[in-house]
């Protein structure tokens, strides 16, 4: 026979517990140890690729639009800068920059100590973070469709997909529906 665990285990009980305590132990630290990846913006017809592109044409905004995919951090810093700059934009520009960023808001602060050059607790980019992220306190967007919850350690946003098709021939018809989600977080700053 083996050892004795202890006094009043048996060694079913004592095997349970040390795979508990491993499975803590591993939960706990392993967070730690591990590198965060960006969450980055698909670029297949995504109409926000084209309006940075435009930006950067304009000269509003400065991107190498050679790298790409950006990540979602970079997307929403790059419309802040563009928003800093509203005077050199037309009505429809400054509009889908208001847009995108009711989206890309939710990003605001991860990995951004400077916008353009002005540091976050200056005035104007206070002012503009006031303006932009006052739906970051909602836990649900409508516009568009998103389910976030933006605490200050830990943020988590889920956006819902939902598609259908229907199509008529002389064979008869078809239908499709799809649906699926993106789910992305972050854990403090990063």
């Amino acid at each position: 026979m083996g050892r004795n665990p202890g006094p009043g285990l048996c060694p079913e009980v004592y095997i349970d517990l040390m795979k508990r305590i491993l499975l803590f132990i591993v939960l706990v630290i392993m967070p730690f140890l591990l590198s965060a990846q960006a969450v980055y913006e698909p670029v297949t017809n995504n109409p926000v690729y084209e309006l940075l592109d435009e930006l950067a044409s304009l000269k509003v905004i400065t991107i190498n639009s050679a790298v790409k995919p950006y990540s979602r951090v970079f997307i929403a810093n790059k419309l802040r800068q563009a928003l800093q700059k509203a005077e050199k934009l037309n009505k429809r520009q400054l509009g889908e920059v208001k847009f995108y960023l009711k989206d890309y808001g939710f990003e605001t602060g991860l990995n951004s100590n400077l916008i353009n050059g002005l540091n976050i607790s200056s005035e104007i980019a206070k002012r503009q973070n006031t303006e932009i992220n006052s739906s970051n306190d909602q836990t649900f967007s409508y516009d568009p469709i998103a389910i976030t919850y933006p605490g200050n350690i830990f943020k988590i946003r889920a956006t819902p997909w939902l598609g259908g098709r229907f199509m008529i021939n002389e064979n008869g018809n078809f239908k499709e529906l799809s649906g699926g989600g993106e789910v992305s977080g972050y854990f403090g700053k990063h």
